[in-house]
């Protein structure tokens, strides 16, 4: 179990962030019975919730996840929240934006089952998927599901979706 005061950056089950110049790969990892909590209840500016999932909250280079599945996660943020996922909060950056031979993220066999997402007291919550919060361009996903996964409830909320949040062009 995770539990943070203040800002939330890159946080996950197995791993905040995966970050470097060589491929990682990630096999048959499963989280289960997890919870990962913010406990700040203001709304101040600094209390931003980033890259949070119950696997690896952040991905910033060429990874490759087959058969990763997390089950039981519970995930409660209080502040502005961005970049969320059941599995992977985020394979954003600079990188793998712009960089045409590196970032290629391939999600294949993974799973999310018996996810609760909550984002309370949060005026935002954007980029929010049930498996994947934000996935790069040239990101594929594969023979992925997602089941009963609980989605925000707050009026301000954009880019979510049930399996992937956000795509950018």
């Amino acid at each position: 179990n995770i539990t943070a005061a203040s800002l939330v950056r890159g946080v996950g089950g197995f791993a905040g962030y995966i970050t470097g110049s060589a491929p990682s790969v990630l096999t048959n990892c499963t989280v289960s019975n997890s919870t990962i909590k913010q406990t700040q209840t203001t709304l101040d500016e600094t209390y931003k919730c980033y890259h949070v999932a119950g696997l690896v909250g952040c991905v910033d280079s060429d990874s490759k996840f087959a058969s990763c599945s997390t089950t039981s996660v519970d995930i409660t943020m209080q502040g502005r929240t961005y970049y969320l996922g059941g599995l992977i909060g985020s394979t954003y950056s600079d990188t793998i934006q712009t960089t045409a031979a590196n970032g290629m993220i391939t999600v294949k066999n993974c799973a999310v089952d018996d996810c609760v997402i909550l984002t309370k007291n949060s005026r935002n919550c954007n980029e929010f998927g049930g498996l994947v919060g934000w996935l790069s361009e040239g990101g594929t996903v594969t023979d992925c599901y997602v089941s009963a996964v609980t989605n925000p409830a707050n009026t301000n909320s954009s880019h979510v979706g049930g399996l992937i949040g956000y795509i950018p062009e």
